[in-house]
Order: structure tokens, then C-alpha cells, then sequence
């Protein structure tokens, strides 16, 4: 069976989890921002943007998380780029957290007691300024 992409990266994730394990890297932030970037890199096999899915809220708390695998396509596209709150509202459905200038949409759990969201940011006249991952 010849190896692929994929295969490689599942490879370097047990590897990190072995140093994480072994080393505790995991307790420093530089440890935590490298599994974080391996876990997003893994991710780049990102499924299409499907705004039906994003919005079934009944899976976005379980494994797998769709909204984090779909996340990359919504952001590598644009999509949200300029749209109004009320546009983004139709499009990614109610957030889970409406901060006045930001909307926050779960992405999934980092392991460590925070989340990682979709951060979107509005300017003054209630468009999309930005939209990034973060920790929530």
C-alpha cells in the first residue's frame, strides 16, 4: 500500500503526541502553539464549506467536528469578506457568542479548557472587518 499525505501526517502527530507525553511540552505555550499548528496543518485537507452542515447545531459539540474541517475553505475563498451581520447570520446561522463587534462560531475544543472559534470582526457600519481562528 503506498503511503500517502495524509499517512505522513498522522505519523508526525503520534510522534508529537510520544514528545508531548514524554517531554511535557504541552505545559509551555510554545509547546501548545506547535500542536496547535500541527492539528491545523492536518486540517488542510479541509472539507467544502457547506452552510446546510455548519448549521445543524445538534453536531458541533461532537466529534467530527465539521465546522473546523469546513473552516478553511469559508476563510481561503473570501467568503465572508464585506458581507453585513444579518448576511453572515443567514449564511453561518445565530453565533454562539455575539460580543457587539464580534460574532464567535465553536470550531471545537484545543484540549486544554478553551475552544477554538471563528472570530468575526465588524467595523462600524456592521461589516465583516476580518474573520480568524482564535481561542476562545
Amino acid at each position: 500500500m503506498a503511503k500517502t499525505k495524509g499517512s505522513r501526517w498522522w505519523l508526525l502527530i503520534i510522534l508529537l503526541l510520544f514528545l508531548v507525553s514524554v517531554f511535557g511540552v504541552y505545559k509551555t505555550n510554545i509547546g501548545r502553539a506547535v500542536v496547535r499548528r500541527v492539528i491545523r496543518h492536518v486540517r488542510s485537507a479541509d472539507a467544502r464549506f457547506d452552510p446546510v452542515i455548519w448549521k445543524d447545531t445538534s453536531k458541533i459539540y461532537s466529534k467530527p467536528y465539521v465546522r473546523s474541517r469546513m473552516v478553511g475553505d469559508l476563510l481561503k475563498k473570501g467568503i465572508l469578506s464585506g458581507m453585513s451581520r444579518q448576511d453572515v447570520r443567514r449564511l453561518l446561522g445565530k453565533p454562539e457568542s455575539d460580543l457587539g463587534g464580534y460574532y464567535h462560531y465553536f470550531l471545537h475544543p484545543d484540549g486544554w479548557g478553551d475552544a477554538e472559534v471563528l472570530a468575526i470582526e465588524f467595523n462600524s457600519q456592521g461589516r465583516v472587518r476580518s474573520a480568524k481562528l482564535a481561542n476562545n
